[in-house]
């Protein structure tokens, strides 16, 4: 039997507190042989997945052995020991054992039901914040064009009010015009009447008995 697993890079794994270490050592000691990848080293050939793998021996820890690019199909069980974050190296890997799945190879994930829930929560949560921020660009946008309405709004009206002063001025301009034209009818006036003698009465009544007599 071969057991094929998907795990972070060898000198990342601590046999003495890594469980990947202990399943690998567990299945060992059954004559399994033992392979591991890293979830790089998976690829799609065509409708198959393949594997650039590496077999060890565990016991003791470690040595490697043979190096070749294996397709999961030939091995009894694929264990996904890749610890998140969850991130497209690690998606990808996880829908190419799905697709291998398919074809009927084994696979054993890491990761609980729990685990599959809060990614699957995460992704809602990404689409919520996307759609978030779209709904916000388009109230902006909104808000940016009233506020342009606005404006053009308040630019009209300052306009229609300069031009209703403009309106009264007009009209105090054509009242002016009637004044002067008066008080230049009074001037004539005046100047037809001829002179005039200021004289006080005394004297105006004096020469008036003069010409009586």
């Amino acid at each position: 039997m071969k057991f094929l697993f998907v795990i972070d890079p060898i000198k990342n794994i601590n046999p003495l507190k890594d469980s990947s270490a202990a399943l690998m050592q567990a299945s060992s000691k059954k004559n399994i042989e033992i392979w591991i990848c890293t979830p790089q080293d998976l690829e799609a050939r065509g409708d198959e997945v393949w594997a650039s793998s590496v077999k060890v021996e565990v016991n003791p820890w470690i040595s490697f052995k043979e190096n070749y690019c294996i397709p999961l199909a030939e091995f009894n069980c694929i264990w996904m020991r890749k610890d998140p974050p969850v991130n497209e190296a690690y998606l990808y890997a996880t829908h190419l054992l799905e697709v291998a799945e398919r074809k009927g190879v084994k696979v054993i994930e890491l990761r609980s039901n729990q685990d599959k829930a809060n990614e699957e929560m995460r992704t809602i949560e990404a689409e919520i914040t996307k759609l978030e921020s779209e709904k916000e660009r388009i109230v902006q946008q909104r808000n940016e064009k009233e506020v342009n309405k606005r404006t053009i709004e308040i630019d009209i009206k300052e306009k229609q009010e300069r031009l209703d002063s403009y309106s009264e001025v007009k009209d105090i301009e054509g009242e002016r015009e009637s004044i002067v034209q008066d008080l230049e009818k009074l001037q004539k006036r005046i100047m037809n009447l001829g002179p005039i003698n200021f004289a006080a009465p005394e004297t105006l009544e004096a020469e008036k008995e003069r010409k009586d007599a």
